[in-house]
């Protein structure tokens, strides 16, 4: 009877250990949450901010063709960069010479018809054009602006189409090496 009585009085014990545990972990994953978004919010107004601008780099991690063969890349050489009214954009390998001593093409020029809208769900989408020296060059940008993800398509007045896949920074923090531009 002394025995039911002690597990009788511990059982209550025991079980507002548990539910204090379980409170502990909702309060930690909730309070983790809105760490998490908070600096997701402070991350999009940042990038609003550098598209707003015209004060950005697109460090591509990825690049892709028309036919959608995709292969990584060093997003030291593979970039788009906005600063103000000019811009580059490089693709490069880093083991061959190439137009751009990098295994690429480097082309700088003005940029033209720059226009951004947000959807609803906060994507930045993003068109400008690039008068180069050898032509115009087209690219459309979607942007995730919590998270610096972009995607971007480089097209010129043919049919060919490069596919950029990467972050969003500003050009302060790139670690970008631009090579040799052709002109």
């Amino acid at each position: 009877m002394i025995l039911f009585m002690a597990l009788l009085v511990a059982t209550p014990a025991v079980m507002g250990q548990n539910m204090s545990k379980k409170e502990a972990r909702a309060k930690a994953k909730a309070e983790k949450k809105a760490a998490r978004e908070a600096a997701e919010a402070a991350n999009a107004a940042k990038i609003t901010k550098l598209i707003e601008q015209r004060h950005f780099v697109l460090e591509a991690t990825f690049l892709a063709n028309k036919g959608g063969a995709q292969i990584s890349v060093s997003p030291t050489l593979n970039f788009i960069m906005v600063e103000k009214e000019k811009a580059t954009f490089q693709f490069g390998g880093g083991s061959q010479v190439g137009y751009n001593g990098v295994g690429g093409v480097t082309m700088d020029g003005n940029v033209q018809n720059y226009k951004y809208s947000i959807d609803k769900k906060g994507t930045i989408h993003l068109d400008f054009q690039i008068a180069t020296s050898m032509g115009t060059v087209f690219v459309t940008m979607s942007i995730l602006p919590a998270t610096s993800n972009a995607q971007a398509t480089v097209s010129s007045m043919g049919s060919k189409k490069l596919y950029y896949t990467g972050q969003i920074v500003a050009p302060e923090e790139s670690r970008v090496y631009k090579g040799s531009t052709i002109y």
